[in-house]
């Protein structure tokens, strides 16, 4: 169902459960009351006129239930814990702000809970870019505001762990005090900030300095699951004892004093395991027994502090007799990234273990440039639809942006997923779908720091109005057209990213190029019909804001992968970059040159310096097989 311009319950985000508003009857509110409860925070007292009764729910599996009653004179909020009252006054903003004229709110009745417990986000934080503090200050923001209640920053080498300066000292990483900001910052918006730290693969960033070497299962390198060889060991060796004494070192400064019970410690493509240093290991216990002792351990080391560890589930569904072996309080990760992943199947596998779990989506930013709306919609109902499906559910959905392959996506490439993903989550037995147009302009309107990139910004929310409409169609337009190929009847879906997004990678990752060549002959028509209505877009916003020159650079990305796109299918096949014409290929060089220095500058207003050298070095590289071409 999309939202009705009756129906006053599909103007908030998530959709309340039930909602009564009486016609022309509203709350007057004095400009300081309106203001307080922007500002209001876990804790805080309630504004003049609030009153909070401690009710129960009245059934089970209502989370964060809460009822409000709004009259001329007062509103009353009946909930279990003060901690709900944060997500009830979620509530009245969106009342304000689409109900009422400014300073009133309208009277009626809310009812409302959530079908899922964990309603969480994950960013990546390692794949080169890490967000500056006031980006993700601006970000807890919006996920606060879409009531999400948990937040993981997946680190790899970005938090600044004591006596191992070599390997963060280049990626201007999260110190120890700005993660104690960072969580009292989620608490008091009603958000657990879960360490997260992979502490088995995905260890790249650290094998591959020489004070690391020896624990590396394979250190000079393998052969990846698509027959592709990497120089660098990505995976600890469970048969080295160092191993697990790294892993505790780092816990030892990671989980001190957190308030998040849990740990999400990784755990997922160990892809080399058991074919170097723990070859041995394996023939005598067998790969799945190696790879559950390696995780038992770091589960002492977690138990240690008091946390229970999730692990992300991808190994353990290929071998799930060894899962009743783990110990009782692991929390399984169930992820998937495609529209079309077997959650069903999976899922039901998970309830049939009776360990907690929780399935995880993603937001389909990366790899793409400008995103891939079908599938990340598609990926998150398919989702959420069987975390609900079995006898024992999944506790929550997270919804995960990933960095891969340089984190070129921009920031606004990853709201729509996570406006959507707050839906489900909350609505998972009846998600609404929502006018996403619609959905991002309002949460521009209500965060307007997304907008200009600033935390204390300074702003008025008035400010954005003119912009957030075609700020928002401009996007979603954007989302789609990384998509069209897909029209093209006896075409390949390429996973994990588009047409234009692998055109960008192939000369780095060349997983993609036998799927590219199949769309020998494709001219890219659509496509940049699309491009110039997003150009026409954008036209109208007005100058100087920062998500305007993100979405413009965004564009012209696209059009440029376009050009390359119909540069090397124009013939029977798939060209090779050194067979492009030197002058075209020059052309191309300084059109990806003026990209890339304006990526460097928008890089600087949302991230650290830390990682751009090496995501800038990405396109960089393809810039060098321009210039280096023959002449022909």
């Amino acid at each position: 169902m999309n939202r009705k311009s009756g129906d006053p319950a599909r103007q908030l985000v998530p959709v309340p459960k039930a909602l009564e508003l009486q016609a022309s009857l509203y709350l007057e509110l004095p400009i300081g009351t309106a203001a307080s409860i922007r500002q209001y925070t876990v804790g805080d007292s309630l504004p003049a006129g609030f009153s909070w009764e401690r009710t129960q729910p009245a059934g089970p599996g209502r989370f964060d239930w809460y009822r409000m009653t709004i009259d001329e004179s007062s509103v009353l909020i009946e909930c279990v814990e003060e901690k709900i009252l944060f997500t009830a006054m979620q509530t009245i903003r969106q009342l304000i702000d689409h109900h009422g004229p400014a300073y009133r709110l309208p009277c009626g009745m809310v009812e409302d809970w959530s079908d899922l417990e964990w309603r969480a986000v994950m960013l990546d934080i390692s794949r080169d870019r890490v967000p500056t503090m006031g980006t993700l200050l601006s970000l807890i923001d919006l996920f606060a505001g879409l009531k999400y209640n948990q937040l993981q920053l997946y680190m790899e080498h970005t938090y600044a762990y004591t006596g191992h300066e070599n390997v963060w000292e280049h990626a201007s990483p999260l110190t120890p005090d700005e993660f104690r900001q960072l969580e009292a910052y989620c608490a008091a918006r009603g958000i657990e900030l879960v360490p997260n730290q992979n502490s088995f693969g995905h260890m790249e960033r650290w094998l591959r300095h020489p004070e690391y070497h020896h624990l590396a299962e394979m250190p000079d390198g393998f052969i990846d699951p698509w027959d592709v060889f990497r120089p660098e060991s990505s995976t600890l060796a469970p048969a080295v004892p160092g191993s697990l004494e790294l892993v505790a070192d780092l816990f030892s400064q990671l989980l001190p004093g957190r308030m998040s019970p849990y740990v999400n410690i990784g755990g997922d493509e160990p892809w080399e395991l058991g074919q170097g240093r723990s070859e041995t290991l394996c023939a005598q216990k067998g790969l799945d027994r190696v790879y559950v002792d390696f995780l038992e351990g770091i589960h002492r080391l977690a138990a240690d502090y008091g946390k229970r560890i999730m692990v992300w589930a991808d190994v353990l569904m290929k071998h799930p007799d060894v899962v009743k072996s783990l110990p009782g309080d692991m929390v399984l990760m169930d992820w998937g990234y495609e529209a079309d992943h077997p959650f069903a199947s999976e899922c039901a596998l998970l309830s049939d273990s009776g360990f907690d779990y929780v399935i995880c989506a993603g937001n389909s930013a990366w790899n793409t440039i400008g995103g891939r709306w079908k599938n990340a919609e598609g990926n998150l109902l398919n989702a959420v639809k069987h975390a609900h499906a079995n006898a024992h559910p999944a506790r929550g959905l997270m919804v995960t942006e990933w960095g891969d392959n340089g984190h070129w996506q921009q920031l606004p490439i990853g709201i729509p997923g996570f406006i959507l993903g707050s839906e489900a989550a909350w609505n998972g037995t009846d998600v609404h779908l929502l006018d996403m147009p619609w959905a991002v302009a309002s949460s521009f309107r209500e965060h307007p720091a997304l907008l200009y990139g600033e935390w204390d910004h300074g702003h008025e929310r008035e400010d954005v109005v003119p912009a957030v409409g075609p700020l928002a169609q401009a996007l979603m337009r954007i989302e789609g057209i990384g998509e069209i190929y897909l029209e093209e009847t006896g075409r390949p879906k390429i996973h994990n990213t588009t047409l234009l997004g692998a055109l960008l990678l192939d000369h780095l990752a060349p997983y993609y190029a036998e799927d590219i060549a199949r769309f020998a002959g494709y001219r890219f028509e659509r496509e940049l019909t699309e491009l110039d209505r997003v150009d026409g877009l954008l036209a109208t916003v007005p100058t100087g804001l920062l998500m305007q020159a993100e979405l413009s650079w965004t564009a012209r990305m696209l059009r440029f992968s376009c050009e390359l796109g119909t540069e090397r299918l124009s013939g029977s096949g798939l060209l090779p970059i050194t067979g492009i014409p030197q002058p075209r290929a020059a052309e191309l060089a300084a059109q990806l040159e003026v990209l890339i220095a304006e990526y460097r500058r928008l890089w600087q207003e949302r991230s650290r310096p830390g990682g751009l050298g090496d995501s800038a070095g990405r396109l960089e590289s393809l810039v060098k097989l321009f210039r280096n071409l023959p002449e022909r």
